[in-house]
């Protein structure tokens, strides 16, 4: 009884503590007329979330070079660089559209993006 009564504590102070596992996340958690990036695959730990027409913007910090899934929600074309400054490899991130897990190819090496056009 009493290993049972601990674990069950265990449990609640790590549920409260958010250490229970990822917080749930949603492609919709991207507002209306937004181009967002994502950390993670199926758009868990937003990264970034920019208005169209917007020119480069470096990422910066612990966000550097960790995009794994992107969205869309504009009607212009933007894109994602993996050098800071809009150079290097760049991947489209096509008007209305989304993807929820980028190639390996393509997996935490985003450093830059626009949102005025792409590639």
């Amino acid at each position: 009884m009493r290993i049972r009564l601990i674990a069950a504590v265990g449990a609640v102070f790590f549920a409260a503590a958010g250490l229970a596992g990822p917080a749930q996340a949603a492609f919709s958690d991207c507002d209306a007329d937004r181009v967002c990036i994502w950390g993670n695959n199926d758009y868990q730990w937003i990264i970034g979330e920019r208005t169209g027409g917007g020119g480069i913007s470096n990422i910066g910090g612990e966000n550097n070079n960790e995009m794994d899934s992107w969205g869309n929600r504009t009607t212009r074309r933007a894109a994602g660089y993996d050098d800071r400054g809009g150079v290097g490899d760049c991947q489209n991130f096509a008007a209305g559209s989304r993807d929820n897990n980028v190639s390996p190819v393509n997996s935490d090496e985003l450093s830059s993006w626009k949102t005025n056009g792409g590639c």
